[in-house]
C-alpha cells in the first residue's frame, strides 16, 4: 500500500493500521491507536513526493519534519488530527489517537460479538440478541456491514474500530457514476 503510519514510543514501534475510503474526489486515508503518554508519530508515504505537510488543528502546535518520503512529529498523548499532504486537505491522512480503553470486553465471551483488529470484508447485517454486546476493536474496519437491532434491549455497541457501512449493501448510491457509494 501506499502509505504507513507508526507510533514510536519507548524504543518500540507500533503500526497504526490506515484504511483507504472512497469520498468524493479522491480517497481518505484514516487510522488509529491508543496511546496516553508522548509520543513520535512516522508516516511513510509510498505513492507521491512530499513537499509539504500540514498537521491539523493547528492549535496543537505540531511541528512535522519531512525526511525523504517521510514525515515525523510528536504528540503529547490522545488527539485527533488531520494531516495534510502536499497542501491538500483532498491528500489527508486522519489519526485518531485514543487513551487507552479501560476495561474491554473479553475474546470468546457468548454475549460478545467480537472484531479483533484488521480487516473484515463483507461483514453483512449483524443482529445481536438481547443482552449481546457488539464489540470493533481499535484497529478494525468492517466493510459492507451493518447493525440492526430490533426486538432486541441491552444491546451495547463498543469499541475504537470503523463499522463502513458501504451504501452497495443498503441499495443506494450517493453518485451512481461512480463504483463507489457513501
Amino acid at each position: 500500500e501506499g502509505r504507513k503510519a507508526t507510533l514510536l514510543k519507548d524504543g518500540k514501534s507500533y503500526a497504526i493500521p490506515l484504511y483507504s475510503t472512497p469520498v468524493y474526489g479522491g480517497v481518505a486515508y484514516h487510522g488509529g491507536i491508543d496511546c496516553n503518554r508522548p509520543a513520535t508519530i512516522e508516516i511513510a508515504v509510498n505513492d507521491r513526493t512530499l513537499s509539504s505537510v500540514i498537521v491539523r488543528p493547528l492549535s496543537q502546535g505540531l511541528a512535522p519534519i519531512i525526511q525523504g518520503n517521510k514525515v515525523r512529529f510528536e504528540v503529547t498523548g490522545p488527539c485527533k488530527l488531520s494531516v495534510e499532504l502536499n497542501g491538500g486537505i483532498d491528500d489527508a491522512i486522519l489519526l485518531f489517537i485514543n487513551p487507552v480503553e479501560k476495561d474491554p470486553p473479553r475474546v470468546g465471551s457468548e454475549s460478545v460479538i467480537y472484531f479483533g483488529p484488521g480487516f473484515h470484508d463483507h461483514v453483512g447485517i449483524l443482529r445481536p440478541t438481547h443482552g449481546q454486546t457488539i464489540y470493533v476493536a481499535g484497529g478494525a474496519y468492517l466493510n459492507r456491514a451493518r447493525i440492526e437491532i430490533k426486538n432486541s434491549d441491552r444491546v451495547t455497541v463498543r469499541g475504537r474500530g470503523i463499522v463502513d457501512v458501504a451504501a452497495r449493501l443498503n441499495g443506494y448510491q450517493k453518485d451512481p457514476t461512480t463504483s463507489h457509494g457513501l
